[in-house]
């Protein structure tokens, strides 16, 4: 599993020699299209925020541009309003394609018979090419 975490070159090291943690930097390309990609996925639905994440709702609700849109106005209260902008490195960051569930997730040897083999190896079994006789 990789962490992606806004923290100096020797930070990242400490946390992977210490901790075993692969740690990469954000992408913070095109911020203003990581913005965008994020406010749609929150008008889909697609980003559920629980409601005792206070400060991650009102960065939300109460973060703006500068002036001249090049990062999040300053407020006396949020600072520069760094719940947004750690939404938008998750929501770009986050792995969409693998299944966060581990194989036979929620089942026990002690209440269920679980087949050994997978449905690849029976798929293999039943495509294996046959064996001519000579």
């Amino acid at each position: 599993m990789t962490r992606v975490i806004d923290a100096d070159a020797i930070v990242r090291a400490d946390m992977s020699r210490m901790h075993g943690l692969d740690c990469r930097l954000p992408k913070k390309d095109d911020l203003h299209g990581a913005v965008n990609a994020l406010r749609q996925a929150c008008a889909s639905n697609r980003i559920a925020v629980h409601p005792r994440c206070k400060q991650l709702i009102a960065h939300c609700k109460g973060g703006v541009w500068n002036r001249s849109r090049s990062a999040f106005e300053r407020a006396a209260d949020f600072g520069h309003y760094d719940g947004v902008a750690a939404l938008v490195y998750m929501w770009r960051h986050l792995d969409r394609h693998t299944n966060p569930y581990p194989k036979n997730y929620g089942l026990r040897h002690d209440q269920h018979w679980i087949r050994e083999t997978t449905a690849e190896h029976a798929l293999e079994a039943i495509t294996k090419p046959l064996r001519r006789a000579r």
